[in-house]
């Protein structure tokens, strides 16, 4: 059965670009006649309706997507412009402000006090170092239940079909680490983004309560898995050690350095080349018969160089007398 006309107007004159699922809308004018007096009025009905609005899961109760994609967040400037804003759902909430080790103690604590609550057992405090039961029959705990500490929160909405992320830039009275649950609704009108991430403050973001099915036991799962989350993004990076390569220490009998080794090479190169070019007059066997007439003029002797090819040359030499004489000698490289 559809909802009254004067309803089903007054709740599209509130959220304007909600595309609302026409069969969840139905389905809440079927449960609204049946708890609703005939006699209710259109203002009962608005405050069930939207009763029936925030309590819902955003999946079944719109039909389309009106938040943009991440993509199109990633571009944008300013969402959510035109009348009536847009209608989200708080999916995951913690406070970027503090350690995320220290919220997970505090979760841990106050799931262990959920739990012994309802079993109807005191829970276990710890004093100096130790853990310190209460009193078998104390029937009031004297000692506060822990609280989150209130910093700047970072969510994570959702229209059912995109989701996006949102930092708290100014303080939101009504949202709490403490009182807001998971799936609670919140109006966003023209909130600025930066990079992807929606800029919240009070002027921007409007929040109209409610919650989804959830047990406190996956609140407390889910609120965990984001911290644990949180933990391992922000451990630093282990470098894994590079083993060192093991220096050789040489032998007392190993050959000299490199470079040692390259002068003494070098140095006996020099010694033989000028040996090669070195030549012993008295060395020389001179032979009489050899001599040539004294009218033959004189020449000087040729020094052959260690790269000639032929072994052996004929030279001439000048005696003191004037006279000349042919010797040969061999020049080794």
């Amino acid at each position: 059965m559809p909802l009254p006309v004067p309803v089903e107007r007054w709740l599209r004159s509130i959220y304007t670009n909600t595309p609302f699922d026409q069969e969840w809308l139905d389905e809440c004018s079927d449960y609204l006649q049946t708890t609703l007096p005939e006699s209710a009025t259109p203002a009962e009905w608005n405050r069930m309706l939207a009763h029936q609005l925030i309590h819902s899961d955003l999946t079944a109760s719109l039909s389309s997507a009106a938040l943009p994609s991440e993509a199109a967040l990633a571009s944008a400037d300013r969402i959510a412009t035109a009348r009536g804003g847009i209608l989200v759902q708080i999916v995951a909430m913690h406070d970027i402000a503090h350690p995320a080790l220290t919220q997970l103690d505090i979760l841990k604590q106050r799931r262990a006090e959920r739990k012994a609550a309802e079993r109807g057992v005191a829970p276990l405090r710890v004093i100096g170092g130790t853990e310190q039961p209460s009193e078998e029959n104390a029937e009031v705990d004297q000692d506060p239940t822990p609280v989150f500490p209130r910093g700047m929160l970072k969510l994570t909405l959702s229209d059912g079909y995109n989701t996006a992320q949102a930092i708290e830039m100014n303080r939101i009275d009504a949202l709490s680490m403490m009182a807001t649950p998971l799936g609670a609704k919140l109006v966003l009108k023209n909130a600025s983004v930066r990079n992807g991430m929606l800029l919240l403050d009070p002027t921007n973001c409007i929040c109209k309560g409610g919650a989804i099915g959830l047990s406190d036991g996956e609140l407390e799962d889910r609120l965990e898995a984001v911290l644990n989350a949180r933990l391992r993004q922000d451990a630093p990076a282990q470098e894994v050690p590079r083993p060192r390569a093991k220096r050789e220490t040489p032998a007392a009998s190993s050959r000299a350095p490199a470079s040692n080794a390259h002068a003494v090479g070098a140095k006996a190169h020099s010694r033989a080349t000028e040996a090669s070019h070195h030549v012993d007059l008295n060395d020389i066997d001179f032979d009489d018969e050899d001599l040539p007439d004294e009218d033959e003029p004189a020449r000087k002797v040729q020094v052959l160089s260690s790269s000639s090819p032929p072994p052996e040359r004929k030279s001439t030499i000048k005696r003191s007398n004037g006279k000349t004489t042919s010797a040969y000698f061999e020049l080794s490289d």
